[in-house]
């Protein structure tokens, strides 16, 4: 299973979401976020595989929104 572009720098994967975010003053590039009702945070990564890691480790089965709805 790939990551799927919902975005222009945001990904669904797993049921979770993975946000690119550049800014000087962030640490880490990618945000992870579950695709749950409190859209629970979780964590930042440096890079793209470190963030699809997380998601894979932090599936959600029962997720809310899906990328079928972005698309």
């Amino acid at each position: 299973m790939k990551p799927i572009q919902i975005t222009d720098g945001e990904w669904w994967f797993y049921g979770c979401f993975i946000q690119y975010q550049r800014h000087h003053k962030l640490q880490f590039d990618y945000r992870v976020f579950k695709d749950n009702e409190e859209q629970s945070e979780v964590g930042s990564f440096k890079n793209f595989k470190d963030a699809k890691s997380a998601c894979i480790n932090n599936k959600v089965d029962d997720y809310v929104l899906g990328y079928k709805s972005f698309l």
